[in-house]
C-alpha cells in the first residue's frame, strides 16, 4: 500500500520504559496524513507490500511493543531484522474503528515530499521511481540533476517531459530519453502513476561528442551541426586578469582587518590569490615571488595596504603582480583543465569566444570543481546542437547564477553585467 505521511524531523526524547523505547522495533516512524502538516513537521509518500497490523486501543497503545518483544524474544533492531526474516516490511497500528495509529517502516521507501515527488527503490543498477497520480502538479518542479542521466518508462502514458525553452513532449513506452547534467527541465502530470527508471551516468572526464548511448535519445529536438568556433578578436588572459580584478576579485584583503563572519576564514588576499587556502600558487616559485614583493612593498608603505589597495599609485608593482598571475598560474591552469574537462572541438570554441574564455578562466579562480561542473555544462550544450553565441552565454552565466552558491551567483551576475559593458 502507498500512503501519504507526515513526521516530526526533530527526535523524541528518550522516556526508556514508559513508552516501550526500551523494546520498540527500530525504524521510520511516521504518521499517516489526515489533511494537516504541523509546522515544522515534513511530509511524503512512503509504500508498504507487507506490514504487520497490530489492532491497538487507547490501553494498548504502548503495551504492543512489550507484548511484541516478548512473543519473538527481541527487541530494538533484532527485532526488526527478525520481522523482516519472516516477510514484514513495517508495521500498522490500528484502532478498532479502523482510525490508523502510529506506522513503522523497516526500510524506508519514500520520499520527503518537501524535496521530491516520488517514491524510489534501487533495482538492477536503476533508480526506479514512482510518481503518483495524487500528487499536486505544483510539486513538479523545474529542476536540473549533478549528472548525465537516461530516463526510461515501461508503460504507456501520457505524462510528459519539458527541457528548458522548448516544448514539452509525451514520454513514450520503453523509449529511453538522455538528459544532460546542469540542463533544467520537469516532468508534467498526466493520468494515472507514472513509472519510470533513473539511469545515473557514471562520472567520465571527457568523452566525444554527442556522449549518449546509441540507443537513447536527446530529449532536445535540436540537431546537432557541426561545431564552427565564432570569429572574434581574441581576448588576451592578461585582460582576462585585469577584468577579473576590477569586476570580480577586487584588491587587497586581510582577515585580521575584517568584521564579515564569512570571510574570516580566508587568508591574506591580493587580486584573488589567498595566501592561506591556495596552497598550490602559494608554495610555488611564482607564489614566492608573488607574495615577497607584496610583503616589501607593505614594509615601505605599510600605511597603503588596507582593505580594497589596488596598486593604481604602483603600476610598476601591480603590472608585475598579474604577469606573475596570467603567466604563472593562470595560462597553465586553464590549458590544464580545459584539456581536462573539454572535448578538443569545445575547447576550440571557448578559445575563440571571449565570454565563454572569461567563464572559464574565472572558474579557475573558483576551484576545480566549479571548472569540471561548468565544462560539462558548456559541452552537454553544445552536444545537443546549441551553436548560437548568445544561447551559450545564457547557459553559462545562468549556471553560475542558478548554482545555489551565494558567492557563485553573485559572479554571475557581474560576469553578466561585464559582458554588457566591455566584451561585447
Amino acid at each position: 500500500m502507498k500512503f501519504k505521511f507526515i513526521k516530526n524531523p526533530i527526535k523524541s526524547p528518550y522516556f526508556g520504559k514508559q513508552y516501550g523505547q526500551n523494546v520498540e522495533p527500530s525504524g521510520y516512524y511516521v504518521n499517516k496524513f489526515n489533511g494537516f502538516v504541523p509546522e515544522g513537521w515534513i511530509s511524503g509518500i512512503a509504500e508498504l507490500k507487507n506490514p504487520l497490523i497490530i489492532l491497538i486501543n487507547n490501553e494498548t497503545i504502548v503495551s504492543w511493543k512489550f507484548e511484541l518483544s516478548k512473543k519473538y524474544k527481541k527487541k530494538g533492531r533484532e527485532l526488526t531484522i527478525h520481522l523482516q526474516q519472516i516477510g514484514y516490511d513495517g508495521i500498522i497500528t490500528k484502532y478498532e474503528n479502523g482510525d490508523i495509529g502510529e506506522i513503522i517502516i523497516f526500510e524506508p521507501k519514500m520520499s520527503i515530499m518537501n524535496e521530491l515527488p516520488f517514491t524510489e527503490e534501487i533495482t538492477e543498477g536503476y533508480n526506479v521511481r514512482t510518481f503518483l497520480s495524487t500528487l499536486d502538479e505544483s510539486e513538479l518542479k523545474w529542476h536540473f540533476d549533478e549528472e548525465d542521466r537516461i530516463i526510461v518508462c515501461e508503460h504507456d502514458t501520457d505524462w510528459q517531459i519539458q527541457m528548458d525553452d522548448e516544448l514539452p513532449i509525451r514520454i513514450e513506452k520503453n523509449k529511453k530519453y538522455f538528459i544532460p547534467e546542469g540542463e533544467y527541465h520537469r516532468v508534467i502530470k498526466g493520468n494515472g502513476d507514472l513509472i519510470v527508471k533513473v539511469k545515473k551516468l557514471k562520472e567520465q572526464i571527457i568523452s566525444p561528442l554527442p556522449k549518449l548511448p546509441t540507443d537513447a535519445t536527446f530529449v532536445s529536438q535540436k540537431v546537432f551541426p557541426k561545431i564552427k568556433a565564432p570569429s572574434s578578436s581574441k581576448i588576451s588572459f592578461k585582460d582576462i586578469v585585469k577584468l577579473t580584478i576590477d569586476n570580480l576579485e577586487g584588491g587587497y584583503y586581510n582577515p585580521t582587518n575584517t568584521v564579515k563572519k564569512d570571510m574570516r576564514d580566508s587568508g591574506e588576499t591580493m587580486f584573488g590569490m589567498d595566501r592561506k587556502h591556495g596552497s598550490d600558487f602559494t608554495s610555488s616559485q611564482a607564489g614566492k615571488l608573488f607574495w615577497s614583493l607584496i610583503d616589501k612593498d607593505k614594509k615601505i608603505n605599510p600605511k597603503k595596504w588596507v582593505r580594497y589597495y589596488k596598486l593604481d599609485d604602483n603600476q610598476s608593482l601591480k603590472s608585475k603582480l598579474i604577469d606573475i598571475i596570467t603567466n604563472n598560474w593562470l595560462i597553465p591552469k586553464y590549458n590544464t583543465l580545459t584539456s581536462k574537462y573539454l572535448t578538443k572541438e569545445v575547447k576550440n570554441f571557448v578559445d575563440n569566444d571571449n565570454i565563454l574564455k572569461y567563464h572559464l578562466s574565472y572558474a579557475v579562480w573558483n576551484g576545480e570543481g566549479w571548472f569540471r561542473r561548468f565544462s560539462k555544462i558548456i559541452n552537454n550544450a553544445i552536444s545537443r546542437g546549441i551553436q548560437n553565441n548568445t544561447d551559450l552565454h545564457k547557459i553559462a552565466i545562468n549556471s553560475r547564477i542558478n548554482s545555489g552558491n551565494i558567492y557563485i551567483k553573485k559572479s554571475g551576475q557581474k560576469i553578466k553585467d561585464t559582458i554588457s559593458t566591455k566584451l561585447n
